[in-house]
C-alpha cells in the first residue's frame, strides 16, 4: 500500500492549510527540543545556570523535552 493514497495523506494534500499547519507544529516541536538540550548541554559545559545542579535542571525541562 502506497502511502500517498491513505485518507489522511489525500486529506493533506486537498487542503490548502493543513500541510502548512502540520509542519509549523513539526518544527516548533524540533525547535523547543534542540533548545530544551542544548540548555542541558551548556550547563553541563559550565556555561550556563552555574548555580543549579543540572539534576534540577534536567528535571525541570524534561516535560518538555
Amino acid at each position: 500500500m502506497a502511502w500517498q493514497s491513505l485518507p489522511v495523506a489525500n486529506r493533506i494534500n486537498d487542503s490548502e492549510w493543513l500541510f502548512p499547519v502540520i509542519e509549523s507544529v513539526h518544527i516548533t516541536g524540533l525547535a523547543v527540543l534542540v533548545g530544551t538540550v542544548a540548555i542541558v548541554d551548556f550547563r553541563l559545559l559550565g556555561v550556563v545556570l552555574r548555580e543549579r545542579p543540572v539534576s534540577q535542571i534536567a528535571s525541570d525541562l524534561r516535560l518538555w523535552t
